[in-house]
């Protein structure tokens, strides 16, 4: 899962997975990277799956009704299937501490398992993104839109 959701990096300037672990060791946790710590690296992260869904089997009429307000409210769009997400950079409708607006959105697969979302975390929950944070929601959703949605994320 994780080597087939590139572009790697909240920015999505990462298109060789390889390149992107040295980056992180280097950038990030401030090593020295060698390799062959790069390849091991490679080789793990190749065997990682996404979390297994919090909902994993919902009623047929569930997550279908969930699919469809996916797809009317243009998630889709950013989030598409298989792995529910895409190459692109996004207005998230969100600004960075250092400017950047657009965002490469991240795989959805195993989102109800996310403690934090958005790029630095500030939604605490699905039901926070949608509501407190209304990423990507022009209109407050009603109650019966909201729990559909929910139960289709909670689903992926």
């Amino acid at each position: 899962h994780v080597a087939s959701t590139g572009p790697w990096s909240w920015l999505g300037k990462r298109h060789d997975l390889l390149d992107e672990i040295h980056r992180s060791i280097e950038t990030t946790m401030r090593e020295v990277s060698s390799p062959q710590t790069e390849e091991a690296l490679l080789a793990y992260l190749e065997t990682l799956k996404a979390p297994p869904p919090k909902r994993s089997n919902p009623l047929p009429t569930e997550h279908e009704a969930g699919r469809q307000v996916f797809e009317s409210l243009g998630c889709v769009d950013c989030h598409s299937p298989p792995y529910y997400t895409d190459g692109g950079l996004y207005d998230a409708g969100i600004t960075d501490e250092q400017g950047n607006k657009r965002f490469n959105p991240p795989s959805l697969l195993g989102v109800s398992q996310r403690i934090g979302l958005l790029h630095d975390g500030r939604a605490k929950s699905l039901r926070s993104l949608l509501v407190d944070h209304q990423h990507m929601i022009t209109e407050p959703l009603d109650n019966q839109t909201l729990e559909a949605l929910l139960l289709f994320l909670e689903s992926i």
